[in-house]
């Protein structure tokens, strides 16, 4: 206040003229300017009291966690034929990240496809069989057709003991290549690690071993899918003589029954290779490993050409999109709080804004510490949050929202009570005892001794008296007033310094 009746002052002294309009009587009746009555009363800001809200927190600290970390895990074993994704990289669920090389599924359904071919053979002769069990019609033809499935059936046993031998030579030689280079890797290895040869002479070696190793490993495979064949075949030639062994033998009507078991067997065996190759067809879909969930990949264990086994977990993808704090909190909190609250997050390595949570668990049991295991859930969609971070938590003590809230400074003290200065309709304040309620430190309750609609000091009341009258100021229009004075002083100045130098 007394800088504005400063500012006002100098601005009319430089206009030449003179504060009227409004003025009081001082000693000796001489009229006195209002300005300086109000220069000699207390200038106080007020405000209107309003049911409002508050609160009193208790903030605990914490570290920033991912909200689940999730292993990789292929369904089958294998090498590795391609890597989609880096480690830092961000993949949404469902994404390809690394594929298995498909080549031996492939020899697999191929042969089983083939046995399937065979097993379906089988039951159209079992069948047949079944349709001539009761001595009908074209006996002779229908005889005839079951023994040439006998022998096409033999063929194929025929051919598949074939495969099976020239796989037999084949693995022979391939383990003879796999152990010759076996040991040339082993003598090479120790003469490496001696420094005898060079990198690139032990590189050749190494790819010869690789190779030779994958050529073995092919070789196996090769002879047990013929095996596999040649048992298969087997299956069908001896389904096939069955066939025409219960063909032969059907007298009595008792050969329907068996001519039906026939049937029954067959198609009990086409059904299991056809559950095979179901199977391997699944897998085949098995040799792309996909994100089993969003997020980041935080760790990569694996490179092209790596053998990965079902089970293993290769890779690693972390959530970040939930992230959670972990705090203990002490006993005075526990039964204040519950699942689903929400709750203030803060951290200042990130943002001065807190963000909002929700307590997702509570430990109703103390640990060791003698504080009780609360985790705090905080959607963290821009990614800003990241684990390992410091966080503060604060979780709400106390809350009233139909209270009488003043800043904490508004309420006075001494020895025996609190109290604070309500204005009167005359500018006079009135001094009244007051309880308060919660106090978060900045602001305060009253719980007692004011009204709705009482206007109460909260500013200049620090040496106000029962009964003084005051000079009610609007922080805002004195600042505004304030800045219009200088202004104009300034500009009065201004012509002032120019009319001299005329």
């Amino acid at each position: 206040m007394k800088r504005k009746l400063i500012s006002v002052l100098i601005l009319s002294m430089v206009l030449s003229g003179s504060l009227s309009g409004c003025s009081s009587k001082g000693e000796g009746g001489e009229d006195k300017p209002v300005a300086d009555v109000e220069a000699n009363l207390n200038a106080v800001e007020v405000m209107e009291l309003k049911p409002g809200s508050i609160e009193k927190y208790l903030t605990y600290a914490g570290k920033i966690e991912a909200n689940k970390t999730v292993g990789v895990t292929p369904k089958i074993s294998g090498r590795v034929e391609s890597i989609k994704v880096e480690e830092g990289d961000y993949v949404k669920e469902g994404q390809v990240l690394f594929t298995i090389d498909k080549s031996d599924l492939l020899d697999q359904i191929a042969s089983l496809e083939s046995q399937l071919k065979i097993s379906n053979a089988s039951v159209s002769s079992a069948q047949e069989g079944l349709k001539q069990a009761d001595g009908g019609g074209q006996v002779q033809s229908a005889r005839l057709q079951l023994t040439s499935a006998v022998d096409n059936a033999k063929k194929a046993v025929d051919n598949a003991q074939e495969a099976v031998n020239n796989a037999n030579i084949t693995i022979q030689n391939a383990k003879s290549s796999y152990d010759d280079m076996s040991k040339k890797y082993s003598d090479y290895k120790q003469m490496y690690d001696a420094g005898v040869i060079s990198k690139s002479d032990f590189d050749a070696i190494e790819l010869g071993y690789t190779q030779a190793k994958n050529g073995y490993d092919q070789a196996q495979i090769g002879i047990t899918t013929a095996q596999n064949q040649l048992e298969q075949a087997n299956i069908g030639y001896n389904q096939a003589k069955e066939a025409l062994r219960i063909y032969d033998e059907q007298t009595t009507a008792d050969n329907t029954a068996t001519a039906q078991k026939g049937v029954d067997t067959a198609v009990a065996s086409r059904d299991s290779v056809n559950t095979s190759l179901t199977q391997a067809k699944d897998k085949l879909a098995d040799t792309t490993v996909t994100a089993p969930c969003s997020g980041v990949v935080s760790s990569k264990n694996i490179e092209v050409t790596n053998m990965v086994s079902a089970g293993s977990s290769p890779m690693t993808i972390t959530d970040i999109a939930t992230v959670t704090v972990d705090v203990n909190v002490s006993e005075t909190l526990i039964n204040r709080i519950s699942v689903g609250d929400p709750v203030q997050v803060a951290v200042e390595t990130v943002s001065g804004e807190p963000r909002e949570g929700k307590i997702k668990t509570i430990t109703g049991v103390a640990d060791s510490t003698g504080t009780y295991p609360v985790k705090v859930e905080i959607q963290n969609a821009d990614g800003a949050l990241k684990p390992g971070m410091f966080a503060s938590v604060r979780f709400v003590e106390e809350k009233n929202d139909n209270a009488f809230v003043v800043a904490r400074n508004t309420v006075l003290e001494n020895e025996t009570e609190q109290y604070v200065y309500l204005l009167n309709k005359d500018n006079t304040v009135k001094k009244v005892v007051v309880e308060t309620g919660i106090d978060n430190g900045e602001y305060i309750e009253i719980v007692s001794g004011v009204n709705s609609g009482d206007v109460v000091v909260v500013s200049g009341h620090d040496y106000l008296s029962d009964g003084e009258e005051v000079n009610v100021v609007d922080p805002e229009a004195q600042a505004k007033e304030e800045a219009e004075a200088a202004e104009e002083a300034s500009k009065a100045a201004e012509a002032s310094t120019e009319g001299k130098e005329e």
